[in-house]
């Protein structure tokens, strides 16, 4: 008689204990189901003005779009096989894109702000031979000074199906404010990108001096690893599409340094310099482009 009565309050534990993991594990989908709802809110509510659908934009017969250009940047349509080079020039500021060689449309940024932008396409024939293929300009008026460092470009391309906007939105949902999610990303690339010593001893081989690279965002989230300029772009791309303008600047963090990347955003009101979230010494520092 003992023995059944145990028999029988095993059995109810055993019981107890299977509605305990069931009712647990209700509660879990519940509230995994509500991360999910609130992330895919969250996803939805991104504002548009820091994307840009450039795969079907009509050029018509010409290579330059500026019907943008208010906007802090125009798109160029490059060759199909062929090493294309544009140069832009506002007052005495000069860079040089390189074109991808796909044949696709390209974002490039008016990065000094108000003035008259003069755009000169040229065909790469040899390491120093270019050939001119088409010349442009245009008088730009932006609507904002931060215009051109909100949006996707050249060398920061992500679009709302890219992995870095995806983590950037994970991310948001555990922040209180800007600069709290400047600082969650900064902690996210540097815990979740590598430094490619490899890649950079590949580029100091050549001697460095050559264009800045453009960086493969989707590449880098999933090798999990890129040199500095991926690392500041990444950081850039996952800032901008929160809405939290965001440079991938150039240069040297002291006198006498090699060639470096890191970013400078936008809080309060502000431009502060990063790097990987670290204060940088604006006083030491030479910025020679910013993007």
């Amino acid at each position: 008689m003992g023995k059944q009565n145990i028999k029988g309050k095993l059995y109810i534990v055993v019981f107890l204990l299977l509605a305990a993991v069931i009712v647990f594990q209700a509660f879990e989908l519940t509230a995994s189901s509500q991360h999910k709802r609130d992330y895919l809110d969250s996803y939805l509510n991104l504002d548009e003005k820091h994307f840009i659908a450039v795969g079907d934009r009509a050029l018509g017969e010409g290579w330059l779009d500026t019907s943008t250009a208010d906007h802090g940047y125009v798109v160029v349509a490059s060759v199909p096989e062929e090493a294309m080079a544009l140069v832009v020039r506002c007052g005495e500021q000069e860079d040089v894109f390189y074109l991808p060689a796909e044949g696709t449309r390209a974002v490039i940024p008016l990065k000094w702000g108000n003035g008259k932008y003069e755009f000169t396409l040229l065909q790469h024939l040899s390491e120093a031979e270019y050939a001119l293929v088409d010349e442009g300009e245009c008088v730009v008026e932006i609507v904002e000074e931060i215009a051109a460092f909100i949006r996707p470009h050249i060398y920061c391309w992500y679009t709302k199906e890219s992995s870095c906007v995806v983590e950037s939105v994970v991310l948001a949902q555990n922040v209180a404010g800007e600069e709290d999610l400047v600082f969650a990303v900064c902690r996210w690339v540097k815990q979740n990108i590598a430094y490619d010593q490899e890649l950079c001893d590949s580029i100091r081989a050549q001697g460095g001096n050559g264009p800045t690279p453009v960086p493969d965002l989707e590449k880098v989230m999933a090798a999990g690893k890129g040199i500095c300029v991926d690392q500041a772009s990444l950081i850039a791309a996952m800032l901008r599409c929160q809405g939290v303008p965001c440079k991938i600047v150039i240069g040297r963090l002291a006198p006498g340094q090699e060639m470096h990347a890191w970013n400078s955003v936008y809080i309060d009101g502000a431009w502060r310099h990063l790097d990987l979230g670290d204060a940088v010494d604006e006083v030491a520092m030479e910025v020679l482009k910013e993007y």
